[in-house]
């Protein structure tokens, strides 16, 4: 187990692990890898079987896409901002800034140790927490087409979050999946 998964999973610092244990991935084992950073973690009831499809749902949307990758030999990385889930009165809120600040750290280890080929960054609440604890400007997409922003050598893409795609029936789903394909083939031919 990476050594980052082993400081997640003992993670005290803002008190929201109260509700649900931090979401971790499997830490893939290549150089070959691509990171995807969604926003909070979802709630996974205790009797899941499944825990970790449960656990990253954007893995299932992106699966087609993913599935071609892995022809090429990448590997996978799902994680989040918030590892935990932030609650309040039972109901899922928006994490505090405090919550959010303890949690990039986390993900700052993780880009680093995991040196990923690229790192996309799944929705607007990523793309502008991200922007404002980097404090680095980059610009968010345009329709289908995604611009990354090298920071530190990793590429890092703003990208609409693939439930939208699924709320609006799949309509533009191939569209979608080519401008993730394509800002992935520009990262790479540019290294």
């Amino acid at each position: 187990m990476a050594k980052f998964h082993e400081t997640i999973k003992k993670c005290r610092e803002c008190g929201i692990r109260k509700y649900q244990h931090p979401l971790v991935d499997n830490a893939p084992v290549g150089n070959k890898i691509i990171m995807f950073v969604d926003f909070v973690a979802p709630f996974i009831p205790s009797e899941l079987v499944n825990e970790n499809s449960a656990a990253f749902p954007v893995k299932k949307i992106l699966e087609p896409l993913t599935r071609k990758w892995q022809y090429d030999g990448y590997e996978f990385y799902h994680t989040y901002m918030c590892k935990c889930l932030p609650l309040l009165d039972g109901i899922q809120r928006k994490p505090f800034k405090f919550e959010l600040q303890a949690c990039f750290t986390h993900l700052q280890d993780e880009i680093r140790t995991l040196k990923p080929q690229a790192v996309f960054l799944m929705g607007n609440s990523t793309y502008l927490t991200f922007l404002s604890f980097l404090r680095i400007p980059f610009r968010k997409w345009k329709g289908f087409y995604f611009e990354p922003y090298v920071h530190n050598k990793t590429p890092y893409i703003p990208i609409t979050h693939p439930s939208l795609i699924v709320k609006n029936n799949m309509r533009n789903y191939d569209l979608y999946l080519d401008g993730l394909n394509n800002v992935l083939n520009r990262c790479i031919n540019n290294k």
